[in-house]
């Protein structure tokens, strides 16, 4: 493809996608295959097959934000908008983590071990997982082509970690209480603070705490209530993450009924 390696400025009007357009549409296919084919054969492996698959997988998602990162260092375009400072690129490192914990817990146990698998795994599924599918349906990198490197990079990431996060949530031996929302919760209250303190000194604008992305409904969100935006932006975030959790639970639930 003429310009699978160009960088955004370098890229002429009009050779980037269109949300839900056709290109779009199969790497949304894409992404439910490997939730369902990944999904079932997380299923039909065991406690040992499954910590070793999070490894590797986690694993293969950090080497390629690496593998990124040298890529547009050496074409001089790494720099402080292009840190791993999203949600979506501290899930990296948060499943990275978490996948070197299960590992080790398969080795020998310890409370510290227990309190970090279930911290990480309630962050990976509360914010990671719902986070990165909506990257995946609202992607902000729509001004590459559908198929380049950066685009391929950026389906490939989120639908790796929210297909991981969606596997890890499938045994019966993980459980989701309602007072599991603490745990994502405390993680934002931690994060999303330095987070925005560094948007405003260094002028940009990760977990899209300054602007909504165009397309996306944190963008509506700014445009319904511009003189509101944040408080708009956590009130819809406790809703969501509510939800999820309120739809997961009800799931489980089911399941255990049956």
């Amino acid at each position: 493809m003429k310009y699978f390696w160009s960088f955004h400025t370098a890229l002429p009007a009009g050779v980037g996608f269109s949300l839900f357009g056709p290109a779009h549409l199969i790497w949304i296919a894409a992404a439910a295959a490997v939730f369902a084919a990944g999904g079932f054969l997380y299923l039909r492996a065991g406690a040992r097959g499954r910590a070793g698959a999070q490894l590797a997988v986690t694993v293969f998602i950090l080497l390629n934000e690496l593998f990124q990162d040298a890529f547009l260092a050496a074409g001089g375009h790494f720099d402080v908008y292009q840190l791993p400072l999203h949600l979506c690129g501290l899930a990296v490192f948060v499943g990275f983590a978490h996948g070197i914990v299960l590992e080790v817990m398969q080795k020998r146990e310890s409370g510290f071990l227990k309190a970090a698998d279930s911290f990480l795994g309630q962050v990976r599924f509360g914010l990671c997982m719902p986070g990165a599918l909506l990257a995946v349906l609202f992607p902000d990198w729509t001004v590459y082509p559908p198929f380049s490197f950066i685009s391929s990079f950026g389906f490939v990431n989120h639908i790796l970690i929210s297909a991981s996060a969606f596997w890890l949530s499938l045994p019966d031996s993980f459980r989701i209480k309602p007072a599991d929302i603490i745990k994502p919760a405390a993680f934002l209250l931690v994060t999303v603070p330095v987070i925005y303190r560094f948007d405003i000194a260094e002028k940009t604008n990760y977990f899209f705490l300054i602007k909504g992305p165009k397309g996306s409904p944190l963008r509506w969100l700014q445009e319904t209530w511009p003189d509101h935006y944040l408080l708009a932006y956590a009130l819809r975030a406790a809703a969501v993450i509510s939800l999820w959790y309120a739809v997961w639970i009800g799931i489980k639930k089911s399941r255990c009924r049956m």
